[in-house]
């Protein structure tokens, strides 16, 4: 008898030490899956915080986007335009030509290269006109640089700031430009741009309606009808520059 009323003893002990395991892996199972909430919660916190600031950065570049233009003499009374942006990307700009009389055209893409995230134009704006640079989204133009109009004084001070800048473009590996000062040296290095040939491709061959397309053996691709080989406006077709 007393046996029994000591196995049923242990038993019920068991049983309660068993039940007691049981709450305490189910509270330490709680307890986990609160942390666990908790951390997926701050990290989730931080994730939208940094969302924000990226957001709140983007706009406050957005607000101060702007583009810098400087003209350079294409030769003819022509000018090639390059171009730098800030605070915003190449392909959400437009650049208008606007004539004297205020009739714009828009430059198609197949009329510049980006190169190093820069514009350089094929020589397409002539005295007397505008090169803006505008937003494609809300029309604002970033800047406008207008060419004055030729025999006057001021078209003869515009294209000796164009001779200038031209020359601190070819004297510069990276197409940046400086203010002032000049060189010594004498030597020569190949053109970065046109790689020494003189010239680069674009789309100035007259066309009439003739969309077919031929193979050019110097650019070794097929290329449109309209295809040419346009002066190399860094080197002026000279396939080095000075340094």
């Amino acid at each position: 008898m007393k046996q029994r009323i000591l196995l049923s003893i242990v038993t019920i002990f068991a049983s309660i030490t068993a039940l007691y395991g049981q709450m305490d892996s189910w509270m330490l199972n709680q307890w986990l899956n609160q942390m666990n909430m908790d951390t997926y919660q701050q990290q989730q916190k931080i994730f939208q915080d940094f969302q924000n600031l990226v957001k709140e950065e983007a706009k406050r570049q957005d607000a101060n986007a702007t583009a810098v233009c400087v003209l350079l003499p294409g030769g003819g009374d022509t000018f090639f335009a390059h171009i730098q942006t800030v605070y915003i990307s190449h392909s959400r700009i437009e650049i208008i030509d606007r004539d004297e009389d205020g009739y714009e055209t828009r430059v198609p893409s197949s009329s510049y290269s980006v190169i190093n995230g820069q514009i350089l134009t094929q020589a397409l704006f002539k005295p007397g006109h505008s090169v803006i640079i505008r937003r494609k989204d809300n029309g604002k133009a970033l800047t406008t640089t207008r060419i004055p109009r030729k025999g006057t004084d001021a078209y003869k001070s515009f294209l000796r700031n164009a001779q200038i800048a031209s020359q601190h473009y070819n004297n510069t590996s990276n197409g940046t430009y400086s203010n002032g000062g000049s060189t010594t040296t004498t030597s020569t290095k190949q053109c970065s741009l046109c790689k020494g040939k003189g010239w680069i491709a674009g789309s100035s061959t007259s066309t009439y309606g003739n969309t077919s397309s031929y193979w050019c053996e110097e650019c070794s691709s097929e290329v449109n009808a309209s295809h040419s080989h346009d002066r190399c406006p860094s080197c002026g077709g000279k396939g080095y520059i000075s340094r």
